[in-house]
This record gives structure tokens, C-alpha cells and sequence, in this order.
């Protein structure tokens, strides 16, 4: 799909897929453009691809991706509220939390912004040639701010350390969820899980 993101003096500039397209009007030609804009939006775009041990070795210390947002609507608050039997009022009673909260809304489980962090994980990464993966626990996590009904939150995970456990992989993942326009945090931590590869 190919769309114009905006008109300049000398031609059009498209998005097509991840890359700038400038349309000429003076010489009628496209010229793909891969420039900072480009390059710095394909993290948001593409899995990382780990397919051994080595592969991982090779992220230590460094910024393995950005998740999309996802949105935390109410119903799913909601939902949550029966699947853990935790019904405090801030979290769904609607009419009460506009007078008594000092959000003046309800606000969204703390746990249910950290349960998203596998599906907002998975969406960073991608890790082949398994027997299987454990969630082996959490180190130095804190909440940050309260995400409200219709926000959306995001993840952003850089790979804090790895161990090898005689062949099982450990790997510690330094991650944040941020809320979409806000500038303070909902979460972060380090997430540890347990690779264990063919």
C-alpha cells in the first residue's frame, strides 16, 4: 500500500511498506529513500529472529526491539476482575471511580498490564529450534503509573543478560511498558526466561 504522507515544493512524499518514496514532478520518477526515518522505524517493524544460543549471545546489552501498542479497554479490565476474583471497586465499578478515585476513572489491574508482557514479547521476537520455554521469574519490578481504560500500552525489551545453564539457555530481559502518550511508565522489570534448544 502506498500512501502520501506529504506534498513538498518539488513533488509528493509516499510511505511504501517501511521505506520514503519521493515522487519527482520535475523528472516524473520515484526515488526510494532509506534515510533516519527509515532505519530507525524498522525496529517497530520486524521480529528478531533467534535461532540458537550464538544468536542470542549476540544481544547482550543491547535493545532487541518495540512491541505495537495494544489497547486495555474496560471490558478487558473487566475480564480480568473475574478471571482473578479481584472486584475492588477502582477497577470496575465506573460511576463509583468518577467521584471517589483520584484518577476520576477506573484504572486498569497493575497485573493485568504485567500479564500482557508475553503476547507484547512475542510480538518482538521471534525464538526457533525449541523443545520448550519456561517463565522462570521476575527481578526488581515496579509499577509505575496507572494505565486508564482505553489507553494503550507498549513494550520495550533489551536483553539484560544471558547464561547458559548447561545447554538451557537463561536469559534476563530488561523491559519497560510504556502508555501511548504518557510520558511516565506503567511498568518495569526484568523478565527471566528458560530456553531450552534442540
Amino acid at each position: 500500500i502506498m500512501r502520501v504522507i506529504t506534498v513538498t515544493t518539488t513533488g509528493k512524499i509516499w510511505l511504501f511498506n517501511d521505506s520514503l518514496v519521493i515522487y519527482s514532478e520535475i523528472s516524473g520518477i520515484f526515488v526510494t529513500v532509506y534515510n533516519a526515518f527509515t532505519q530507525q522505524n524498522k525496529k517497530y517493524m520486524e521480529k528478531v529472529i533467534i535461532n540458537s544460543y550464538e544468536d542470542f549471545e549476540k544481544l547482550v546489552g543491547q535493545q532487541i526491539g518495540v512491541s505495537e501498542y495494544v489497547e486495555l479497554p474496560q471490558e478487558r479490565i473487566n475480564l480480568f476482575a473475574d478471571a482473578t476474583l479481584d472486584h475492588q471497586w477502582i477497577h470496575v465499578d465506573t460511576e463509583r471511580a468518577k467521584v471517589e478515585s483520584p484518577f476520576k476513572s477506573t484504572i486498569a489491574h497493575g497485573y493485568l498490564t504485567l500479564s500482557m508482557l508475553p503476547y507484547l514479547w512475542n510480538q518482538i521476537i521471534e525464538v526457533n529450534n525449541l523443545k520448550m520455554m519456561i517463565n522462570y521469574g521476575m527481578d526488581k519490578m515496579k509499577f509505575g503509573q496507572a494505565v486508564l481504560p482505553g489507553q494503550s500500552v507498549r513494550m520495550v525489551a533489551s536483553l539484560h543478560s544471558l547464561t547458559n545453564l548447561r545447554g538451557v539457555a537463561k536469559a534476563e530481559i530488561k523491559f519497560v511498558i510504556e502508555i501511548k502518550d504518557q510520558p511516565k511508565k506503567a511498568l518495569e522489570g526484568i523478565a527471566i526466561f528458560l530456553y531450552y534448544f534442540n
